[in-house]
């Protein structure tokens, strides 16, 4: 419908978005695990969109937005788990799946 570059997912996004570093460097002592971290989102989305676009013409609206939704509630999951437990692997699980979801 409208050219151009999706709109991103608002203030409330950015302003987590934010935050995530500092998340990271707390668990994990280092800006280059950080980094890596952060970068984790960004290429599962790369790799997946495609996939997830091709999808959306086959399976209905109703069906995509309950994935959407478990996949993002599996998301706040894993980070508190990660935030309870300290542990990166639930940070990685959480990143992975935000990027499936469509971020």
């Amino acid at each position: 419908m409208f050219p151009g570059p999706r709109p991103s997912c608002g203030s409330a996004g950015v302003l987590g978005e934010s935050f995530n570093p500092g998340f990271f460097v707390s668990i994990r002592q280092g800006y280059t695990e950080a980094g890596l971290l952060r970068s984790v989102l960004d290429v599962t989305a790369l790799l997946t969109t495609p996939i997830i676009g091709y999808y959306a013409d086959k399976i209905s609206i109703k069906k995509m937005m309950l994935v959407g939704i478990a996949l993002y509630l599996l998301v706040a999951v894993n980070y508190f788990l990660a935030g309870a437990l300290a542990m990166v692997l639930f940070v990685i699980i959480a990143r992975i799946l935000n990027g499936i979801s469509g971020r």
